[in-house]
C-alpha cells in the first residue's frame, strides 16, 4: 500500500472541467447538495488532474457552480496511471452501497437530530427518518 502525502488546494472552478464519459446521471441531485453546502460548507475536496479533468466530485463541482462559487478545494491525483484514475472513478461511487446500516444506532442518531432544530430536508436523513418510521410500523 502506497500513501502519498497529500494537500488540499484552492482552485478556481473554471480550471476544472468533467470528465465526458462520467457515468454517474446526477443533475438530479445538484439541487439537494447545494442545500448541504449551504449547511456544511464545502468540505470534501475535489480529486482532479492537473490538467483540470475531474476525477471524483462532480455533483460537488455542479452545486457549487451553481450559486457561482469561485475557488473550491481539489487533491491533485496525478501520480495515478489513466486506469486507476477511471477505476476509482467507478470505485467511489459504488462504494457507499458496501455497508449496511445498524438499524438500532441509526434510529437513535436520527431521534437526536429530530428533536434539534436542524432541517432534515437539506440531506438525505428525511428519507432515513421516514424508511425508519415504515419499518418499525409508525407511519398509517
Amino acid at each position: 500500500m502506497v500513501w502519498s502525502s497529500q494537500s488540499i488546494e484552492q482552485w478556481s472552478i473554471d480550471r476544472l472541467v468533467e470528465y465526458p464519459r462520467n457515468p454517474r446521471r446526477n443533475d438530479s441531485a445538484v439541487d439537494r447538495m447545494c442545500g448541504s453546502m449551504r449547511e456544511f460548507g464545502f468540505k470534501i475536496p475535489c480529486l482532479a488532474r492537473s490538467d483540470g479533468e475531474v476525477v471524483d466530485g462532480h455533483l460537488r463541482l455542479k452545486a457549487a457552480r451553481k450559486p457561482g462559487i469561485s475557488k473550491i478545494p481539489v487533491i491533485l491525483c496525478d501520480e495515478w496511471t489513466a486506469a486507476q484514475v477511471k477505476a476509482f472513478g467507478l470505485m467511489v461511487n459504488r462504494s457507499v452501497n458496501w455497508a449496511d446500516w445498524d438499524e438500532e444506532l441509526l434510529a437513535l442518531e436520527l431521534q437526536e437530530i429530530q428533536t434539534s432544530d436542524f432541517d432534515l430536508d437539506l440531506t438525505e436523513l428525511a428519507r432515513l427518518l421516514t424508511a425508519q418510521d415504515t419499518a418499525a410500523g409508525l407511519t398509517d
